[in-house]
């Protein structure tokens, strides 16, 4: 389970999307910003990824991303069971600003 909203507090043009996870991912999987993709043919490019808290991360965009679009995170992610996805899983986000609870 993941939430995310573009925190427009820490950057007012929407390049920042923190993503926050049910449970501490595995790091270098999750850093990579070579994991991340804007999918649907938008022309986002994940720039980097920060690590903010165990279970927290901030993707950094080229690009705000449009209504509807989504962040895509890869398969191959594994929870703290060993269990991996199998596909690539869509993130939500969600456009306000918002501390996560």
């Amino acid at each position: 389970m993941l939430s995310a909203f573009t925190n427009y507090s820490a950057n007012n043009f929407g390049l920042f999307v923190d993503v926050l996870f049910d449970e501490a991912p595995d790091v270098l999987f999750v850093s990579d910003p070579f994991n991340w993709t804007v999918p649907g043919g938008g022309f986002q490019v994940v720039m980097g990824v920060t690590r903010l808290a165990e279970d927290e991360y901030r993707v950094s965009l080229s690009g705000a991303l449009g209504s509807g679009e989504e962040l895509e995170i890869a398969a191959g992610l594994m929870d703290l069971a060993g269990n991996a996805t199998v596909a690539a899983t869509p993130v939500t986000v969600y456009p306000e600003s918002a501390e996560f609870a």
